[in-house]
């Protein structure tokens, strides 16, 4: 099985002579198809469930006054970085595995109980942009998941050694059933992206709708203010001294009235959306999840 991330569609084709940011979705699935898989699915899908997944930990933690802010898990450099560097920051994490991670349980679990398949028979390809994927498939605690990580480049030489000509094929369409994504999963790929899918995300869930261009209005421009005044003051010079004696006052929209705790409905489906945590101090007193014990662990369940 083949697994394509949000952002491969728009680089491969520069591999091709084409323009940059071209987007090749439908030429990338018909040159994978040529090397004969048993399906080519759609990582969109599972950047979606990790928004859902993510969004509802937010509103969770909001609500229970957990450790805040709460900083994405989708980057295994990220990860990697903060275990390495700033172990003390672990609980800040969220819990949620990465799109790549989620694809590969839910394919080994759920895809396959549908389909009377033998998870120990399915291999997982995921075509990813970045090397660090490489690593986090193969992290003792995340092994089974996905079996292995290509980047964007390596298909290209694929593509290039079977030769296929890559620019003449026709447009075909990603495998159901994880072929529709919304545009939340696609933003990905994009600076940025996963905050604003994953605010929007929350706004909905908390059914207020009307809300949400408000709320992200609210939170931009707290972040823009504060970015600026820090980057002034660095420099030795308030804009609030150099354009009135008095700095302006600035109004937000109040207080939105208490989150519920929301419930995935993902969650009904796979308990395998969760990241196993390391075993370190600075993550001792971090709630863990149901799949957190390791595949060779007597407590883990069966994936395979």
């Amino acid at each position: 099985i083949f697994i394509t991330a949000p952002s491969v569609k728009a680089t491969l084709g520069e591999a091709f002579d084409m323009p940059i940011g071209t987007n090749v979705e439908g030429k990338m699935v018909a040159a994978i198809r040529r090397f004969n898989p048993a399906a080519v699915f759609n990582m969109d899908v599972t950047a979606d469930l990790t928004i859902m997944e993510e969004a509802s930990e937010l509103i969770n933690r909001i609500k229970t006054n957990k450790p805040m802010p709460m900083f994405t898990s989708c980057c295994p450099a990220w990860i990697r970085f903060v275990e390495q560097t700033y172990p003390e920051m672990i609980p800040h994490l969220s819990t949620c595995k990465s799109p790549q991670q989620m694809f590969g349980a839910l394919l080994k679990s759920y895809w396959c109980e549908k389909n009377n398949i033998d998870p120990a028979s399915l291999f997982v390809v995921s075509v990813i942009p970045c090397t660090a994927k490489k690593f986090e498939c193969a992290r003792e605690e995340m092994k089974g998941d996905v079996d292995v990580a290509i980047t964007t480049r390596e298909l290209a030489r694929m593509i290039k050694t079977a030769g296929i000509k890559f620019t003449e094929l026709p447009d075909e369409d990603f495998d159901n059933p994880f072929s529709i994504a919304t545009g939340a999963g696609n933003i990905f790929g994009a600076t940025g992206g996963v905050m604003e899918a994953a605010l929007r995300t929350a706004a909905d869930i908390r059914a207020t709708i009307t809300e949400a261009p408000e709320a992200a209005t609210a939170i931009r421009a707290a972040a823009a203010i504060a970015a600026a005044d820090a980057a002034k003051a660095a420099r030795g010079r308030s804009a609030a001294i150099r354009v009135r004696s008095t700095p302006p006052t600035r109004t937000f929209p109040s207080a939105p009235p208490p989150l519920p705790v929301p419930q995935s409905p993902f969650r009904a489906i796979t308990g395998s959306v969760r990241r196993p945590r390391r075993n370190s101090k600075a993550a001792a007193n971090i709630r863990w999840a149901p799949r957190c014990a390791t595949p060779n662990s007597a407590t883990a369940p069966s994936l395979r």
